[in-house]
């Protein structure tokens, strides 16, 4: 394989954030001291306000085509544009919808969902110096 290998052997902070089963994590935080801080579960229930909404409309929204698949036939064989029928343009809205959320979440998380991990793992940090 020569340099021509992009598969690189891990590097030591790789290894500081695998843990069994391939999951990204810092192996020397406590991780059931880390969820009684404020700032952690401040985190937490920021994700949990955001992303249940979030999945729920998506999974109403996908269920909805199933059931009109399923109840309403007809209205699903109607022609939208030319060729293609409500059914075709409802199932392609299913994966724009699917982009979208992801969008969302990524422009989220980057304003909001890091800013506080950043400062949980400070608070952390902070918390493990003083002891």
């Amino acid at each position: 394989m020569g340099k021509d290998n992009i598969v690189t052997e891990p590097t030591e902070r790789d290894e500081a954030r695998t843990v069994p089963g391939g999951a990204s994590a810092d192996p020397n935080v406590d991780w059931s001291e880390a969820a009684r801080q404020p700032s952690f579960r401040a985190l937490v229930s920021a994700k949990v306000r955001f992303l249940v909404p979030l999945v729920i409309f998506y999974l109403v929204f996908y269920l909805a085509i199933t059931v009109l698949a399923g109840f309403a036939p007809g209205f699903m064989a109607q022609r939208a544009l030319g060729p293609i029928n409500v059914g075709y343009l409802l199932i392609l809205a299913t994966y724009v919808m699917a982009w979208i959320v992801a969008l969302v979440y990524v422009r989220v998380a980057n304003r909001s969902f890091d800013p506080k991990a950043d400062r949980a793992i400070e608070a952390l940090h902070a918390r493990k110096d003083d002891a």
